[in-house]
């Protein structure tokens, strides 16, 4: 259902703006233009390892924020 798809795209993104910035732009390089974890770690200057527990971690603060707006 197309019309569905307006205002869950802006709970998205209501979610990601109460986001960290670390987090929202590893989410933002990871998911929408589908960058490796390398590569997100490359574009943000940390390392691979340190990309994948921010990955993680904003993962697990999006849930529960997303939650929270439920």
């Amino acid at each position: 259902e197309a019309g569905a798809i307006g205002p869950a795209v802006g709970e998205v993104g209501l979610v990601a703006s109460l986001l960290p910035v670390d987090f929202r732009r590893v989410l933002e390089l990871r998911v929408l233009p589908g960058c490796s974890l390398r590569e997100t770690a490359a574009a943000m200057s940390i390392t691979e390892s340190n990309a994948k527990v921010i990955q993680h971690r904003a993962i697990q603060k999006a849930l529960k924020v997303g939650a929270q707006l439920i």
